[in-house]
């Protein structure tokens, strides 16, 4: 058995005791699930490179997943198990400290009048897996309406935060403070080259709250967070097992209607990018689907196709995030119409990326440069000829 076969095994998470659908034929397969666990045996983990494991298990973000599995996964040396043991503390301290931030900074917004939505960090943890303490994480991500987006900005340094990354083209600014506590406020929860947004008025009438550490905070609405999780996968090419697997683990609760996802990714445009996250969740965790969402999948041949270059990617090594090209490159075979194409290719042409803004030292003031930097330097890198082979791929 390869470190990565013992990987996904050890985090399955119908295995991790997530409640899956109640009907025979998928309680069956819930119990395979099961039983794909119990059957590794220490005959199976004899060949297992253990510092790889640990090495895959902390950079695809799923070290408290492990650990939950250690007592289901015989032959794990003492030492192994103490070392995932002591990183899987010290991230639950981190979550802690994380989620107290995270209370405090909702108290400040709450007292400015600003409304915000966390999204991601301890909220998706607790929304999908039930505890802030079981998803890796390093930050807070929050959501503001655009129009409060500066007065957001200032009342983060107010409260003693310090912005260390101001991508303003793309809709984002991070934060730090002392304690280490980072932030990355958004007003926008879909990437700025994406063809569609979800917009936050949106967002707010249909949250739902969420007990995060003991409070009950706001949060997407179940079927935003599945859509959500599913086009920041495909973005980043699902490079990181972490983000397959939030999506297996919400799909092995049925948690959240297909149906109300799929009105919701048909309105955004990113039906491609949901049934791409389902299609992982089944290839790589046996993540049961229904009949009617495993029909959809196979009707377009695209899903397959990209899957399989995903799981390729993962079984290949560490989480290792793609060049941007390939980021690209991905994102336009994923869209799910050549009009979704045409304005993604013209976002991404124009709207400034890290690099552009890091090449270029502007005030904040002349922060709409950038744009004009953009394309000057897709041309020095030979862009147009990139989007000619993005479309020459999209074609094959």
């Amino acid at each position: 058995m390869t470190e990565w076969d013992l990987l996904c095994r050890a985090t399955t998470p119908a295995a991790e005791g997530v409640h899956t659908r109640a009907d025979d034929h998928d309680a069956h397969d819930a119990h395979d699930a099961h039983d794909a666990v119990a059957s590794v045996s220490e005959n199976d983990t004899e060949t297992v490179d253990w510092e790889r494991f640990q090495s895959l298990a902390d950079s695809h973000q799923l070290v408290p997943h492990v650990v939950a599995g250690l007592d289901r996964t015989p032959g794990v040396p003492e030492s192994v198990r103490g070392d995932l043991l002591a990183r899987s503390r010290a991230h639950a301290q981190s979550s802690l400290q994380l989620t107290s931030a995270l209370h405090d900074l909702l108290d400040a917004f709450d007292d400015a009048g600003i409304r915000a939505l966390p999204y991601k960090g301890p909220v998706l943890s607790a929304a999908v897996h039930g505890d802030v303490g079981t998803r890796q994480y390093v930050d807070i991500d929050l959501v503001v309406p655009t129009v409060e987006f500066e007065r957001a900005c200032d009342l983060l340094e107010q409260s003693g935060y310090e912005a260390v990354d101001r991508l303003n083209a793309l809709g984002e600014v991070a934060f730090t403070n002392d304690a280490g506590a980072t932030v990355d406020l958004h007003h926008h929860v879909i990437p700025r080259y994406f063809p569609g947004e979800l917009d936050f008025d949106d967002l707010w009438t249909r949250r739902e709250r969420v007990d995060v550490g003991g409070r009950s905070v706001p949060s997407l609405h179940p079927a935003d967070r599945v859509v959500v999780v599913a086009v920041h996968g495909t973005k980043h090419c699902w490079y990181r097992l972490a983000w397959v697997h939030d999506l297996a683990t919400l799909l092995a609760a049925d948690s959240v209607p297909f149906e109300r996802v799929s009105e919701r990714a048909t309105e955004l445009g990113c039906r491609r990018h949901v049934r791409l996250g389902y299609w992982l969740a089944r290839a790589v965790f046996d993540v049961t689907l229904p009949a009617d969402v495993a029909h959809a999948i196979e009707a377009d041949p695209t899903v397959a196709v990209l899957g399989n270059e995903v799981v390729e990617r993962l079984r290949e090594g560490t989480a290792t995030p793609p060049r941007d090209s390939e980021q690209h490159s991905y994102q336009w075979r994923a869209l799910d119409t050549w009009s979704d194409r045409l304005v993604y290719a013209t976002r991404v042409a124009t709207i400034p990326s890290e690099g552009d803004v890091e090449s270029v030292d502007l005030p904040d003031s002349l922060a709409p440069v950038y744009r004009a930097v953009r394309p000057v330097r897709l041309v020095a890198r030979g862009g147009l000829a990139g989007l000619r082979q993005l479309r020459s791929r999209s074609r094959g």
